[in-house]
């Protein structure tokens, strides 16, 4: 970081068992520690964190276990709100882009959030990301599959919800329906899947080798 901080400042309440702590859970994962964004350290730690990674290349970040969202009961929501991390990777994102990257010629990094993001965190997404995951993983976790054609479909069902009603539409960013798995589907259904992903002009993320894919 090169600052004066540590690691202890700027995270809230240090010590979870002192009087009057009121630490917030940091995520849907519950892992880590909440930063604490009163103070100034916070914000330069999220900037060090980007600006490594437009040093490294990096074009795509995707912030995981964001709340409102990730399975998390819409009652529970102020314990986990992850709404202050947005904001300082959205301010970090474009002031290093604008300040020093984009003259490197860097494009900018792309800010995604995940998962499972309700609709009435539209205005949320709006502002501090690019785009954001509206349900849950394509994966089956499975030992013998990666997908299945029902997860397809049950994605595709919730992205149509902030497609085809008016006050979701408004919105800005990519509704993502989390990567493309073509694997374990009939070739009809992986067309399928290709074309609903590409109706929702969502950034297409390969897991796998496309050369080992034998399209028919």
């Amino acid at each position: 970081m090169d600052t004066k901080y540590t690691a202890d400042q700027i995270i809230q309440c240090p010590d979870k068992d002192a009087l009057g702590c009121n630490r917030n859970t940091v995520n849907a994962f519950n892992a880590g520690m909440a930063l604490n964004y009163s103070h100034p350290g916070a914000q330069m730690y999220i900037n060090s964190v980007v600006d490594g990674l437009y040093s490294w290349g990096v074009s795509y970040v995707k912030l995981a276990g964001i709340v409102p969202g990730s399975m998390v009961d819409p009652p529970e929501y102020w314990k986990y709100n992850t709404t202050a991390d947005l904001m300082a990777w959205r301010k970090a994102i474009n002031e290093l882009y604008e300040q020093k990257w984009q003259k490197q010629g860097r494009e900018r990094i792309w800010l995604g959030a995940s998962w499972k993001i309700p609709t009435s965190a539209g205005a949320t997404m709006d502002k501090y990301v690019d785009s954001f995951r509206v349900e849950q993983d394509i994966e089956a976790y499975s030992e013998t599959q990666m997908t299945t054609f029902d997860r397809v479909i049950r994605n595709a069902k919730t992205a149509a919800l902030w497609s085809s009603v008016d006050p979701n539409r408004k919105w800005k960013g990519v509704r993502d329906l989390d990567s493309i798995l073509i694997s374990d589907m009939t070739l009809a259904e992986c067309k399928t899947m290709v074309t609903i992903w590409a109706m929702f002009v969502r950034p297409n993320c390969f897991f796998l080798s496309i050369a080992d894919i034998v399209f028919a």
